[in-house]
């Protein structure tokens, strides 16, 4: 963004050579956010009262979103894993799309389209 002078996007015309040139990227070493400090251990009420929702759900679908793209590939691990355990149906935001494979009963496609809000219309929890 521009600071000075006219303020807003600013265009920069990067050419083709150094767009295609072949580096090697090094990466900032211990970063610390000044204030971002998320909680990585769950709470275990918090994912008892989960597992008590999800067992006694008449219509439970996990609805996922960029968060499973963005923690790693892991977490779309345990994100299928807990669907095949679960047999609970998944359907996902745009940025969510790829930890799923769309299977019957199980992955389903982008809940940006139409088709794929009506199971979520008519769940009653959505985790």
């Amino acid at each position: 963004m521009a600071q000075n002078g006219r303020p807003g996007p600013v265009v920069i015309d990067i050419p083709k050579d150094v767009q295609f040139a072949i580096g090697t990227y090094i990466g900032p070493r211990n970063i610390e956010h000044k204030t971002y400090r998320p909680r990585l251990d769950g709470d275990p009420d918090r994912i008892e009262q989960a597992a008590l929702l999800m067992a006694s759900a008449r219509r439970p679908i996990f609805y996922t979103g960029g968060g499973i793209i963005n923690s790693g590939p892991e977490a779309s691990r345990l994100l299928r894993e807990l669907a095949g355990l679960t047999g609970f149906p998944v359907t996902s935001t745009l940025m969510g799309l790829g930890p799923i494979r769309r299977r019957p009963r199980i992955g389903s496609a982008c809940s940006a389209c139409t088709a794929p809000m009506k199971p979520i219309t008519r769940c009653m929890i959505a985790m």
